[in-house]
């Protein structure tokens, strides 16, 4: 082999290299955002529900039972505590789909599939 078919056979290996650091880099961003959207929809609906928190009652054997309910200030901090994992959660999926930008860029820059 000449070096010119040496230098071709390694700056090809050295793409296939890279472009499938790409792919895993974009496949994790992708899943780490779906995970962080999931974390969101269900912090939320946590969220929605404590407002119900006090009306909570269940049936036992034909007669209402009232489920006791959390004070006010254990609902406010279980609140805010949901309202910051939501916030927190909103950054990560802005980190993750910079992450993901750039990953795809760089992949259509060096002719990746």
């Amino acid at each position: 082999m000449s070096l010119r078919q040496d230098e071709t056979t390694a700056s090809s290996s050295n793409r296939r290299e890279r472009c499938e650091k790409l792919a895993l880099r974009i496949r994790n961003a992708e899943y780490l955002i779906n995970f962080y959207k999931s974390e969101i929809q269900r912090d939320s609906d946590e969220y929605r529900e404590i407002g119900n928190e006090r009306v909570r009652a269940r049936i036992e054997n034909g007669v209402l039972r009232h489920q006791p309910a959390m004070d006010d200030a254990d609902l406010k901090r279980r609140k805010e505590d949901l309202r910051q994992r939501v916030a927190q959660a909103e950054r990560d999926i802005n980190e993750q789909s910079q992450v993901l930008a750039r990953a795809r860029e760089e992949a259509t820059l060096i002719g990746c599939r």
